[in-house]
């Protein structure tokens, strides 16, 4: 069973709101499906929980007020963005990541890569991805503390 149609099932969106998801993906395959169903009313939360029924992956809750800059070094952030996920933490020697949608392979596959690339095995969590964006949003302010300070440096 598909992650539309449990929402549709569970009742947190409806039939006619998964056609036009299901439509607008169609069209363009970059769409998030969690961004359409945020705005069509569902919780960002129900739509994780649902995907850790099907997936068997665990939920990680990210304390956005609180996001480690040390761990967003292990990511480009062009590969956060292109693949929708973000670095969590390193424990035990282990790279923990948040993923958005685990039925993204090309993101998996990036994972993979990137993980083998830093010899860390890695552990699979899913996030909201109001989650997600605050994330990215760190990987913005990062990025533009590290071009003030190398303007500074230049100066």
């Amino acid at each position: 069973m598909t992650v539309i149609d449990e929402l549709i099932q569970k009742g947190i969106i409806s039939p006619n709101l998964a056609h036009e998801i299901i439509d607008k993906i169609s069209q363009d395959n970059s769409i998030s499906i969690d961004d359409l169903c945020i705005s069509g009313g569902a919780d960002p939360l129900e739509i994780v929980k649902i995907r850790e029924e099907i997936f068997n992956i665990p939920v990680r809750v990210i304390d956005t007020k609180n996001i480690n800059f040390d761990i967003l070094k292990y990511v480009p952030q062009e590969s956060v963005e292109r693949y929708r996920f973000v670095p969590l933490a390193v424990k035990d020697n282990v790279l923990e990541v948040g993923i958005v949608d685990p039925e993204f392979t090309t993101a998996r596959d990036a994972i993979s890569f990137i993980a083998s690339r830093l010899g860390f095995p890695y552990k699979l969590f899913l996030i909201s991805k109001p989650d997600f964006d605050a994330v990215v949003e760190e990987y913005k302010g990062l990025s533009t503390q590290v071009t003030q300070v190398i303007g500074e440096f230049s100066q």
